[in-house]
Parts: C-alpha cells; structure tokens; sequence
C-alpha cells in the first residue's frame, strides 16, 4: 500500500478531514514550546550552575 493511497483514504473519512488540520497545528505549536522552552531554560540558575565546570575547563 503506498503512501498515496494511504493519505487518500484518510482524508477521504468526514471525521478526519476535519481533524487532521487541528492535528497538524497542534503539533507544529506544541514543538514550538517544548524549543521555547529548553531555550528559555539556559537562562536559570540551575542550568548556569550545571554548564559552569565545562566552561571553567575551556578555559584552562
């Protein structure tokens, strides 16, 4: 079965032609958070004080 036929049948389904779209938003903002996240993370003490025995290593 290829792939084709797969998404054809699918999006063919009343039910999930009208889910898949909230899926796929729901899925590209949900990614956005977790990034936002772990980057906002490098800003808090707890991730300073982990990375600080790499950087004192670096430069020695």
């Amino acid at each position: 079965m290829s792939l084709d036929s797969l998404t054809s049948r699918l999006y063919g389904s009343p039910i999930a032609s009208r889910v898949a779209p909230v899926g796929g938003l729901a899925v590209r903002y949900a990614l956005v958070f977790v990034i936002a996240r772990m980057g906002a993370l490098k800003f808090t003490t707890y991730e300073a004080n982990s990375i600080q025995p790499l950087v004192a290593a670096a430069l020695r």
